[in-house]
């Protein structure tokens, strides 16, 4: 079943003073309960392309959906609880691998919802293959690419 679809998406902006388009036509269908790798030459528009699906850069044209139901029919808040980008740059919060995984909902956009179990925090880090990192590892201490 298709989670996520992109149809059309262009991206357009000024780079040096220039109109710059990285992509003009890209479409994709996401299925629920499956991995995906997003490959390609630097610089050939992977990070613009999923900035405009989680709504972070203004798209030149295309549709996005999420579980059949058009981006514009949700706040775009909303689509950003459902949608969300892990940038290349991690940015990490002093603590634990937990306070990183719960930092989301000590924000403003999430009061008064419930943060994960530490059991289904688990289940990420198992889900990541984050074999040997537990919930209480200090985030300091991961590496570049576990974090």
């Amino acid at each position: 079943m298709t989670v996520f679809e992109a149809r059309h998406i262009g991206v357009q902006y000024q780079r040096n003073g220039e109109p710059f388009a990285p992509f003009s036509d890209v479409s994709l269908a996401l299925e629920g309960g499956r991995m995906y790798n997003l490959t390609g030459p630097s610089g050939s528009g992977k990070s613009t392309l999923l900035a405009a699906c989680a709504l972070m850069l203004p798209r030149s044209g295309g549709s996005l959906a999420l579980n059949g139901v058009p981006f514009d029919r949700f706040h775009p808040t909303e689509w950003r609880r459902r949608v969300c980008l892990v940038p290349q740059a991690s940015a990490l919060v002093p603590g634990t691998v937990r306070d990183n995984l719960r930092f989301p909902w000590t924000l403003k956009v999430n009061a008064g919802t419930e943060p994960p179990s530490d059991e289904f925090l688990e289940e990420l880090l198992a889900l990541a293959q984050l074999n040997g990192v537990t919930l209480d590892h200090s985030a300091a201490q991961l590496s570049g690419g576990q974090q």
